[in-house]
């Protein structure tokens, strides 16, 4: 039951799920009740479930995930643990659990939601997989999460999160090189959020991605500091909020406050299915603050969860070489070159808001030093 309840709190913590609780559930335990009349019941798409058995000092653990939709099983574990092992390390073990928990759900609606017309999908199956095709290093990907978005913005006109992540969408396009026009691509972020902005005046998450906008596109660091302010009056607990003012920290050379940003971000966000995102800057905050050895940590940390995030393999290559292993970082830099063929050194200097700050000359010089073209 220990063990039961913080698999539960853990998963509501999960930003993409709705988790309904335990007690709940409890009373469909032990009984023969097939998924979709689960769902019924429940009102719920998916369902975790499982065992646990104690043999003498020996606890076995299993789990299952399915689709309450058709029942079919899209992921399961099953772990024999020492009791007492079980019990000291259950945080531990319910953190890597979830996380494999919430990594087959948002694998499952990507599937989803580039096999199926976009109409016959639920809302929250297009955002969670327009969020994850955004971050992908693949033009066509990218371009169907703006249809993604762009459908979203039209089913729920009045709602903010669907224009922010919209307007997240075009800093990426600027992000990636992919745009031709960087300011007429902020023009339309900057509309697309206002727009957010007008439906819901104090929406946490629209106000840091306008912040977003003004650091990134438009070089504005003063504007994107007040903005993330704003959104962090609104709601402390805005994640993205303290991770972009981890960034706006780091272009300011203010190491420090970077570090301690990205901290207070990765603490917010345990199990989000943007993990690798989160710790990709955070690892900049910690280069910024001269910490290489955890700059690295975060980096590989990063590069492991998504091995299509350019930016996360430039971290680590920065991170290898001002560590000292050039030979891992010019490894590094050819994994970069071929997701990114046309990276170039002046190219980063180009786009990095902090390009007036006093590491540009280090970080771009451990890209030269790593095999990054001039």
């Amino acid at each position: 039951e220990a063990i039961a309840d913080r698999l539960t709190a853990a998963l509501s913590r999960f930003s993409a799920l709705r988790v309904v609780s335990r007690l709940s559930t409890s009373a469909c335990a032990g009984r023969s009740l097939d998924p979709a009349a689960l769902r019924q019941q429940l009102g719920v798409p998916y369902i975790v479930s499982g065992r646990c058995q104690v043999i003498g000092t020996r606890a076995r653990l299993q789990l299952e995930l399915c689709d309450a939709r058709d029942g079919s099983v899209l992921w399961a574990d099953g772990r024999t643990l020492p009791t007492q092992q079980a019990l000291l390390e259950a945080d531990d073990l319910v953190h890597e659990l979830v996380g494999a928990v919430g990594a087959a759900v948002v694998e499952h609606e990507l599937r989803r939601a580039t096999s199926q017309p976009l109409p016959t999908l639920e809302s929250y199956a297009l955002l969670l997989a327009a969020i994850t095709l955004m971050h992908r290093q693949s033009p066509q990907a990218f371009d169907r999460s703006h249809a993604m978005l762009s459908h979203l913005v039209e089913r729920h006109p009045r709602l903010a999160a669907p224009r922010a992540w919209l307007g997240k969408w075009h800093v990426l396009r600027v992000a990636q090189g992919w745009s031709g026009d960087a300011p007429r691509e902020a023009q339309q972020a900057h509309a697309v959020v206002a727009r957010a902005l007008e439906a819901e005046p104090d929406h946490p998450l629209a106000l840091a991605v306008d912040g977003l906008v003004c650091a990134y596109v438009q070089r504005d660091l003063k504007a994107a500091g007040e903005r993330y302010d704003q959104a962090l009056d609104a709601s402390p607990s805005e994640s993205l909020a303290w991770l972009f003012k981890s960034a706006l920290h780091a272009y300011n050379g203010e190491g420090a406050q970077a570090g301690q940003a990205a901290d207070r971000a990765l603490s917010l966000s345990p199990l989000d299915p943007m993990r690798y995102y989160y710790l990709t800057f955070a690892a900049t905050a910690q280069l910024a603050a001269g910490d290489y050895g955890r700059a690295l940590t975060l980096a590989q940390q990063s590069v492991r969860a998504n091995r299509t995030h350019v930016p996360a393999f430039r971290n680590l290559a920065i991170a290898q070489v001002l560590s000292g292993d050039e030979a891992a970082a010019q490894t590094t830099m050819r994994e970069l070159l071929q997701l990114e063929p046309t990276s170039t050194v002046s190219a980063f200097r180009a786009r990095y808001p902090g390009r007036d700050s006093s590491q540009i000359d280090r970080f771009a010089h451990a890209l030269s030093t790593a095999g990054l073209p001039a």
